[in-house]
């Protein structure tokens, strides 16, 4: 039976990518640093992946086919040091390559990017080729873990592959995502909890997409022949406008009677040319997104109805 370990398993990716590995056969094993649930028959483990003695004999023990690293702090207290910041991602992808090259080095790894990589490119829409222009000290930080992995595939020649990710959003999205935020408040809206939802740019633009699909990518990448770097994205932008609308129609509300914008809320460096090319995944993983973005959305708030009323 092949074996996988996730870090960040307890976060909305590891959720998805444990149970699909798990029901494709999988044991799967996870990290994280405090108990939270994680899918019937995930193996967990608490452990600090900057922690290298810890995360050594973890890999030792495990003896992972394929390591998935998705732990990062997407979410950072407001006056942290830009590059403590940075550092705790560069830090996390050393110790994990370094685990994996000197206890599992036939073991496959795949880590986990970001869009933010390319907060300040030029050229839309962006694909693995692109040169790194983070914007954000989060964007900063996956763009040095990024060039630390490309440069340990070129120097061991090991199956190290990254997947740079486009916003992807589900029923399990951390509330303070502003996907997550909207579908919550129109939960809130539509069961009497509060009059309003106070957003900032709404005519900013996002490529989203559905994270169980962005997982079976990742699975994709860790089976594939050849290692590699891609996008995965939808290829098509939408707004934040768009994105309310839709949300409030699967409640049956217009988003126009409340929704607000509060020019304080917008992001100073927010990117807002971010669009994924994915050709490259289609092409060598046969992976595209296939959830249209209406469906996303309505299932998001359906979700949180239930959850609003009990469910």
């Amino acid at each position: 039976m092949p074996r996988a370990l996730i870090t960040g398993v307890t976060g909305q990716d590891g959720w998805y990518l444990a149970g699909q590995l798990r029901d494709a056969g999988w044991e799967v094993h996870g990290i994280a640093r405090r108990h939270r649930d994680v899918p019937p028959g995930t193996v967990l483990h608490l452990a600090d992946v900057t922690d290298a003695g810890a995360l050594n004999a973890l890999v030792a023990q495990v003896a992972p086919h394929s390591i998935f690293h998705l732990a990062a702090e997407s979410f950072v207290a407001g006056d942290a040091p830009p590059e403590r910041v940075v550092e705790a991602h560069r830090r996390a992808v050393a110790v994990v390559l370094d685990a994996w090259q000197h206890v599992a080095p036939h073991a496959r790894v795949v880590l986990a990017s970001s869009s933010e990589v390319f907060g300040g490119a030029e050229a839309s829409p962006q694909d693995a080729s692109t040169p790194l222009c983070p914007v954000t000290a989060y964007g900063r930080g996956k763009a040095e873990a990024l060039l630390l992995l490309r440069e340990r595939r070129a120097s061991t020649g090991g199956h190290l592959s990254a997947a740079i990710l486009y916003n992807h959003e589900s029923e399990r999205r951390d509330p303070r995502f502003l996907g997550r935020k909207v579908s919550l408040g129109v939960a809130a809206i539509a069961t009497g909890r509060q009059s309003e939802l106070v957003l900032g740019d709404l005519d900013a633009q996002r490529d989203w997409g559905y994270a169980p699909e962005y997982m079976t990518a990742l699975i994709r990448m860790a089976a594939a022949d050849t290692p590699g770097d891609y996008v995965i994205g939808t290829g098509v932008a939408h707004s934040v406008r768009q994105f309310c609308a839709h949300a409030f129609a699967a409640a049956g509300l217009d988003y126009r009677a409340f929704v607000r914008s509060d020019e304080a809320l917008r992001r100073g460096a927010d990117p807002r040319r971010l669009l994924a090319d994915p050709a490259a995944a289609a092409r060598a993983l046969g992976w595209r997104a296939t959830t249209p973005f209406p469906e996303m959305v309505a299932r998001m708030v359906r979700a949180d109805l239930a959850y609003m009323r009990g469910g």
